[in-house]
């Protein structure tokens, strides 16, 4: 599905850098060259180049489309050839213990050669908000307008947010232009996303080995007011991304500190029951040696005219300290 982008990119939080001078940027991926080849079949096109961490080559990397259907290794000089459908628009390089990267949107020409380089040590200060969602819910039918002020570039939305979203609600679900919708979807990129920390550098959250990501969630988004559907969204989107590696320190941002740090949302009529959720993950390979505090929370009573939207960021850095 195209309108659910994977962008993982490394992310400016409050923790500090050890070893990364933020003074030098670089970009996640440099298209060398681009150019038509009768060479190549009709209706794909040949993406080709090399996969560099910090400027050494990275063998034995993934580059692949986001479906998973097209896909290569970077040979021993980190080079690699993938021939993709021109219906595709984002490939993706992927390494164990290196900085995924995503090329988002772009233009794969039919009979074209595209010579695409990642850097999967790049210095890039923008952090995604993945897939944040919004559903809306009402026993009585209601037209209603929402305006979201996120605090960075929003990239993408389904359906298209000009500047508002007008919708009607009813107990048969949720429509837009008079099309049914599952919910309202968003994602943008920010320089001013991050985990939030004490004053004594310690953390409120919790570390979760990977065997307990599942059930550690299902708890959470119990405590939080989840429904079956939304479970099983926010469960299949990140599950599988944070049992790649052995640990995760995982961070819930709620409502009020959704509104402050991440969107502020503007809904009428206002709804009568409102649940806002943001989750923050890092992924370790060891057990982090620093404090945490576990967060508990209180569920929400959905009454009358209901929203619930929940979205994320997994931070990508390669050295913290708190």
């Amino acid at each position: 599905m195209k309108n659910i982008i994977f962008l993982f990119l490394i992310g400016l939080s409050t923790f500090s850098f050890a070893g990364a001078d933020l003074g030098e940027f670089e970009p996640p991926y440099t298209v060398v060259a681009d150019s038509f080849e009768s060479a190549v079949p009709l209706g794909f096109c040949l993406v080709k180049g090399y996969a560099f961490n910090y400027g050494v080559a990275v063998p034995n990397g993934k580059v692949s489309t986001l479906n998973g259907v097209y896909h290569t290794k970077t040979d021993s000089s980190g080079a690699y050839k993938l021939l993709i459908p021109e219906s595709d628009s984002s490939i993706f390089f992927f390494k164990s213990q290196f900085n995924e990267v995503v090329v988002w949107n772009y233009d794969f020409k039919s009979q074209h050669v595209v010579t695409l380089n990642f850097n999967s040590g790049a210095n890039n200060l923008m952090l995604i908000s993945d897939k944040p969602v919004i559903y809306l819910y009402s026993d009585i039918e209601i037209s209603a307008t929402l305006k979201l002020d996120y605090h960075g570039d929003i990239t993408f939305t389904y359906p298209q947010l000009d500047s508002e979203w007008r919708v009607k609600i009813s107990e048969t679900g949720l429509e837009h232009k008079g099309k049914p919708y599952p919910y309202l979807f968003w994602e943008g990129e920010s320089s001013s996303l991050h985990m939030n920390e004490r004053s004594d550098h310690s953390v409120d959250g919790e570390i979760v080995e990977n065997n307990s990501v599942i059930s550690f969630l299902e708890q959470k988004l119990d405590e939080l007011g989840f429904n079956s559907n939304e479970k099983t969204d926010f469960i299949t989107f990140w599950g599988p991304r944070m049992i790649k590696s052995n640990y995760c320190l995982v961070q819930f941002v709620l409502d009020d500190d959704y509104e402050k740090q991440i969107a502020s949302l503007t809904i009428q009529p206002k709804p009568d029951a409102s649940r806002r959720v943001y989750m923050y993950f890092k992924a370790f390979d060891e057990v982090p040696e620093f404090e945490v505090h576990p967060q508990s929370f209180k569920s929400f009573e959905r009454k009358g005219f209901a929203l619930l939207e929940w979205g994320g960021s997994e931070i990508k850095t390669e050295k913290i300290n708190l």
